[in-house]
């Protein structure tokens, strides 16, 4: 049984073994700003490409396990919608779905968020539950475990082998939860290069399902775009539910490296600048939607001097930057290594003029 989008989701796919539910928010822990969960409930993974189509085939094989599994795919993919999917069709449905970013966590934190704290830790520490016991009943899903630490790697797969955490300063505790983890890094390379603990891998990949990049189902682009003018929209109590067949064959045609996310924050922007009650036009996409040389930008350079293939270089790093950070650039320019105004002065230089927008969510 799954909530309701989903389960229409899967009819649609052969499907004969699900009932449909009313929409569930309950259970939801941590939804963060500006996730892809406030526009697509829980459950419900859009798309019906090729791609999705094969993906959604593997998703239903998974509909009533329990076990590990293990999500690949790039930043903004949708990869927690996934998770909550998958968590929403499982018999631990009724707990709670927990998220952790294991990249946004300080290593030396990290510890205490995974496994709480004891009572005897400190004098005036309070006793506090740490992410597996909150998980307690349902599905802990560790997004970007690639950037773990390895000592904390070492007590992770202690815990998951053992079914048993330490908090910091506590007793051990049992622990039942259903683990699904997430990485958009290289994760077999990271392994070669002694960073990922393979044993941890054999662990929590029991399956693993790859979350396509949104150039592989473009297809699914112009359902994604009416999803969130409609989403967006309503939130801001106006009346902009329809784009000009000119501006949707753009969004359709751009590259979007930070994928599902970055044309969720294109849209919102959209939205902001659409007048109420009328369309979406060409001359409210972004510069970098609509640049007619952004597919010559990507393609490689007809010089072979080392200052053309350079400038080369960085305008695609800062582009992609910018993609997945949806314009901002503070969060590109910490993406990048460099300075905020490093940053501003590379794409004055290498004429790259895209307007500064608010940063996306990590």
């Amino acid at each position: 049984m799954v909530p309701a989008m989903m389960g229409m989701e899967a009819v649609r796919f052969g499907s004969s073994q699900l009932r449909v539910l009313p929409l569930r928010t309950a259970g939801l822990a941590e939804a963060r700003p500006g996730c892809l969960s406030l526009v697509f409930p829980e459950g419900y993974i859009p798309g019906h490409s090729a791609a999705m189509i094969r993906l959604h085939e593997q998703m239903r094989a998974l509909l009533a396990g329990e076990g590990p599994v293990l999500l690949l795919g790039e930043t903004g993919v949708g990869k927690e919608l996934v998770a909550q999917a998958l968590h929403a069709s499982s018999p631990r449905r009724a707990g709670p779905f927990v998220a952790v970013n294991c990249a946004a966590i300080p290593a030396e934190l990290m510890e205490a968020e995974m496994f709480g704290i004891g009572k005897a830790v400190a004098t005036g520490v309070n006793e506090r539950p740490g992410k597996f016991q909150l998980a307690k009943g349902g599905t802990l899903f560790l997004d970007e475990i690639g950037e773990m630490p390895l000592v904390l790697q070492t007590k992770l797969l202690r815990a998951l082998q053992g079914k048993e955490i330490q908090p910091v300063g506590g007793p051990p505790i049992r622990v039942d939860i259903r683990v699904i983890a997430a990485t958009n890094s290289d994760i077999d390379r990271r392994m070669e290069q002694g960073q990922f603990r393979r044993d941890l891998y054999y662990r929590v990949a029991g399956f693993v399902l790859r979350v396509p990049p949104l150039r592989e189902r473009r297809e699914d682009i112009p359902r994604l775009v009416q999803a969130f003018l409609g989403a967006f929209s309503h939130e801001d109590g106006r009346t902009i539910s329809r784009i000009t067949p000119e501006a949707l064959r753009a969004l359709t045609a751009h590259s979007w490296p930070g994928n599902v996310r970055e044309l969720e924050h294109e849209v919102r922007r959209l939205v902001c600048l659409c007048p109420d009650g009328q369309a979406v036009d060409c001359g409210m996409l972004s510069e970098h939607v609509l640049d007619p040389s952004e597919a010559e930008a990507n393609a490689p350079p007809t010089s072979l001097t080392l200052e053309a293939n350079i400038d080369h270089l960085e305008r695609r790093l800062i582009r992609t930057a910018l993609g997945r950070t949806g314009g901002g650039r503070a969060a590109a320019a910490r993406l990048l290594g460099i300075s905020r105004n490093g940053l501003t002065n590379k794409m004055e230089r290498l004429g790259l003029g895209a307007p500064d927008r608010a940063a996306a969510p990590a």
